[in-house]
């Protein structure tokens, strides 16, 4: 069900906590005094009690840079008002988790709660999360999707696992009580480099987090992109007076086949930095030749105390760092890449 009504929405932030990490990990055994003002010593879950009309927040910031994510939140909301005695019925109550937070008035999320098939019997209601998908621009708050889960075991009182899945093109939202069943998915880009990811306490709703976890997996297309074009280098190479910058294409190897493979005959562009110089691909990748892209890093050379020879950071053709030992050198019109731990010397020309 798509929704279009907007509502003003108000919201408390109590704090935005930085994590520099691609890896996190808390529950209530490593307790979150770290990185929550609501942190319970004694029982090490997050509790967040709101007796107030608007969400109160809290974030984090998670690396998100050509990336694949997941975040995922253990948690249950619970209410201040007594359930009734009449009717199978309590205030509605809700929690939720939060995305792309930029301030109070700019963020996207879900809100989750439970819902009731029949409201005056307690033998034959049977109760369902509902998840509503929803974006706030400018303080106003535009509903995207609802989605309804039948999962057994669901009620008021216990908690529920709520995922959230980037895959590089969209966002894939699974829900549970005891197992996750997917709720939607909708298509999703991130930008930034860094992302503020959290939950929220609805009105007049107590919220407890019990786990938290984020994890995420380079996005191999996208990873070490640069904003270098042909006509930039072309530009750039043409002004120049360093004999390195430039254009080099492959000339010959000496290589141990059982270490290392050639990844392909490339030709590679030079660009001087402020501590040595990038090394951009070009052209040429015959191994997973669909993750490379023209003038991506293919590597980075830092300055020696030794004229014309560089340490070497090498990126190989499936973008993992071979950090350890290499270098480079330029002598007499010849760029050589050498990775001694892999037994591997390749030689440049350039053009």
């Amino acid at each position: 069900m798509i929704r279009n009504t907007l509502l003003t929405v108000a919201a408390i932030i109590i704090a935005c906590f930085t994590i520099a990490a691609d890896n996190f990990y808390r529950d209530y055994l490593t307790g979150f005094e770290d990185i929550s003002d609501y942190s319970n010593p004694e029982s090490g879950c997050i509790e967040i009690a709101n007796n107030k009309k608007e969400r109160i927040i809290e974030t984090h910031e998670f690396l998100t840079k050509d990336c694949q994510f997941t975040y995922k939140i253990r948690m249950k909301a619970s209410h201040f008002r007594k359930r009734s005695r009449l009717l199978n019925t309590s205030p509605k109550h809700s929690a939720g988790v939060v995305w792309n937070y930029i301030d109070n008035n700019n963020y996207e999320g879900l809100a989750i709660y439970t819902e009731n098939s029949n409201h005056y019997d307690d033998i034959t209601n049977r109760q369902s999360l509902r998840i509503d998908i929803f974006k706030v621009t400018n303080g106003k708050e535009t509903a995207l999707q609802s989605f309804r889960l039948n999962e057994e075991g669901v009620n008021d009182t216990g908690y529920h696992t709520v995922k959230i899945n980037y895959d590089g093109d969209s966002l894939t939202i699974s829900a549970g009580h005891r197992q996750l069943e997917n709720a939607g998915k909708i298509g999703y880009h991130v930008h930034n480099d860094n992302m503020h990811i959290g939950y929220f306490a609805g009105r007049k709703s107590k919220l407890t987090v019990k786990r938290i976890e984020y994890a995420t997996k380079p996005i191999k297309t996208r990873q070490y992109s640069t904003d270098y074009t042909k006509e930039k280098l072309d530009s750039l190479f043409a002004a120049s007076n360093d004999p390195n910058e430039g254009y080099w294409k492959y000339l010959d190897r000496k290589m141990d086949d059982k270490k290392m493979h050639l990844g392909g005959k490339y030709t590679l562009a030079i660009v001087k930095s402020p501590d040595g110089y990038q090394i951009l691909y070009a052209d040429g990748a015959s191994t997973m030749p669909d993750i490379w892209k023209p003038y991506m890093t293919k590597g980075i050379m830092k300055a020696t105390p030794f004229i014309g020879t560089f340490d070497l950071q090498w990126i190989d053709s499936e973008k993992e760092i071979i950090p350890d030992e290499g270098y480079a050198t330029f002598e007499e019109g010849i760029l050589t890449i050498n990775l001694p731990i892999n037994g591997t010397s390749v030689r440049f020309y350039k053009l």
